[in-house]
């Protein structure tokens, strides 16, 4: 069960929240992980990808916008020393 951030029930928004959850993640792959090499196991992030849709019972609408938001300004933070031209070799692997 999914609660919005009064409490109440709201499973009608859960398919769009596993998406954002699933954004988030895909954020942190691309541009943690691709980009400062660290592993999913230090950035906090599942294996594999199917597990990044899944809500759990702290997520909420606010909890997900938030980790969104956050994983976005890090993403900006982590590129903004890169160049257009600039090249990264490491591969993303699933851990």
């Amino acid at each position: 069960m999914l609660l919005d951030d009064d409490g109440l029930e709201c499973c009608g928004h859960a398919v769009l929240l596993g998406l954002v959850k699933h954004a988030t993640f895909v954020e942190k792959v691309w541009f943690d992980q691709a980009v400062t090499g660290r592993s999913r196991a230090e950035i906090g992030i599942p294996v594999r990808s199917e597990e990044s849709f899944v809500l759990d019972g702290g997520d909420t609408i606010t909890t997900i916008q938030h980790a969104h938001r956050e994983a976005c300004e890090a993403s900006r933070r982590a590129a903004s020393s890169l160049g257009l031209d600039d090249i990264l070799r490491e591969q993303i692997v699933n851990e």
